[in-house]
Order: structure tokens, then sequence, then C-alpha cells
């Protein structure tokens, strides 16, 4: 429950394509709905973005929906340090230097604590992240979003938010 994706309307093959002013919008968007489902969840979220290469520079791409999409997952992710050394992530400058990666496929992932890494690791699964978080949350088989619709954590989701949006203190303070 309160998983949230943050979608481009533009076609995009990933969040890489976005110019500099796209991109610092994306992170004021993402720094707003951190802190919105801190407030609802109580947990910091966590971030990711599997970044796809256009498909005809990379047919074994690693996102399994070829649209400019980013998680994020009001959840304690308990084996972070394992993640990143697995997938042999890099420390990276943040959001606003993902035009850095377009025409690649990556993996970018934001903790809890705000520390961000990305990865050009090709080895890595399809849908590595959520796969990671399935596991973690001792719901392996639960990671393919093609098999688990999730329908009641969607619905709970919507009534969740939009408890605290409707909120007249919470509204007054954004």
């Amino acid at each position: 429950e309160g998983y949230l994706l943050i979608i481009t309307k533009k076609h995009l093959n990933s969040m890489a394509e976005l110019n500099i002013e796209q991109l610092n919008e994306l992170n004021v968007l993402i720094n707003m709905l951190s802190e919105l489902a801190e407030r609802v969840y109580g947990i910091a979220p966590v971030l990711f973005e599997h970044g796809s290469a256009p498909l005809e520079v990379n047919m074994n791409a690693q996102s399994s929906i070829n649209h400019a999409h980013m998680h994020l997952v009001p959840f304690k992710l308990e084996n972070s340090d394992k993640i990143i050394r697995e997938a042999d992530m890099k420390m990276f400058n943040g959001i606003n230097c993902l035009n850095e990666f377009q025409g690649v496929s990556y993996v970018y992932y934001r903790t809890q604590q705000k520390k961000e890494y990305i990865t050009v690791n090709q080895s890595l699964p399809r849908q590595y992240m959520r796969r990671k978080i399935a596991l973690d949350s001792n719901e392996s088989d639960k990671w393919d979003w093609r098999k688990n619709s999730f329908i009641e954590n969607v619905k709970n989701t919507i009534i969740s938010y939009q408890e605290i949006l409707n909120n007249k203190n919470y509204s007054n303070q954004a």
C-alpha cells in the first residue's frame, strides 16, 4: 500500500530523456510526494527507475514498460546495502544529472536516507528493484505486476492519500 508511479505525459523511454528544467520539476515533485508518503505511512519512501534505452538501441532493456516511470514506495528496505553492492551501484549526483544517462539502460535508486545511486549493470534481471522489495517483504513471488494486480492496495492507497490531502491543515501547509 502507498506505492506510487510517477509517469511522463509525453512518451519517453526513461526519465533521462527529460531536459534540465523538467528534471528540476521532477525533483520538486518527488520531494513533495515523498513528504506526503512519509506523512501518510510514517516511513520515508524508496525511489527507483529501471530506465530503458530506446528499443532500437537495446532489445534487452531492463524495464518491462517502455515508457518513463519512477516508482515511489513507502517501505523500509532492509537489504539496501546488499542491493547496492550486488547491482554494482555507484553514488550519484542527483536526479538533476539523470540526463547524463540518456540512451542507456540503467537502474536509478534513492534510499530512504535520500542517498542516490545508479548502475548500468546490464546483467540485472527485469524488474530488479521490484523483486528486491518483494523479497525483503517476504513476498518474493509478488514482484510481477502482471500476475499480481493488488487492486485492494490500490484502493487503500487512494483512500489514504485522499484523507490527508483533504485535511485542511495539510492543504494550508503545502
